[in-house]
């Protein structure tokens, strides 16, 4: 490696040669690149609800799953997450009242640092829950451009990411009530 001249004073002080004490051994701009890559896990669609929901059901009910890649086991992954329901039939009333929240194989994932679920009421009646068009439908909801954002560790032996519906005040038929998801996992190589 050549030596490298200052061109100017600097303080009053000459200009000094630098010198690099092992030139084999310098290496410059070596950074880990922590994001490794993103996938769609699932496009906007509306589609069935996969399991009715009974109304006040005090367990989890399962409205919503897809396979999880096998390249997303084992891996750390920042989940970007998006859905609202559709009821075909009838509206949503103001008022009416669930929760909803995020899980892999049935374990739930935090959504924050307490909090597995998050509430959600109505707030306008609409044949959509949470949103539509960009526009919130009650408190709670999500919207496309703000989606539930959570960091997770996917298990090797994980099968498939779910969303759940919880404590509902009104009944939920296969029949007549759809969900749309958009889901993206960026893959990250460090912990968090």
């Amino acid at each position: 490696m050549p030596t490298i001249n200052a061109q100017s004073y600097v303080n009053n002080v000459a200009p000094t040669t630098i010198v690099p004490v092992n030139t084999s051994a310098v290496t410059m701009g070596l950074i880990t690149q922590y994001k490794g890559n993103s996938a769609a896990l699932a496009s906007y669609t509306l589609a069935p609800i996969a399991n009715a929901v009974t109304i006040n059901n005090a367990t989890p009910t399962i409205i919503w799953s897809a396979a999880i890649p096998t390249t997303s086991l084992g891996v750390n992954v920042i989940i970007s997450l998006f859905f609202n329901l559709y009821n075909s039939v009838a509206q949503f009333t103001v008022g009416q009242t669930f929760s909803y929240g995020v899980y892999i194989d049935g374990v739930a994932l935090s959504i924050d640092t307490v909090n597995t679920t998050i509430p959600y009421t109505q707030t306008t009646a609409s044949n959509y829950a949470l949103s539509s068009a960009g526009v919130l439908l009650g408190t709670g909801g999500i919207l496309s451009l703000k989606p539930i954002t959570i960091t997770a560790t996917i298990p090797a032996t994980a099968t498939n990411l779910q969303i759940a519906i919880i404590n509902s005040s009104a009944a939920m038929a296969t029949a007549s009530m759809q969900v749309g998801v958009n889901t993206v996992f960026t893959y990250y190589t460090k912990n968090f």
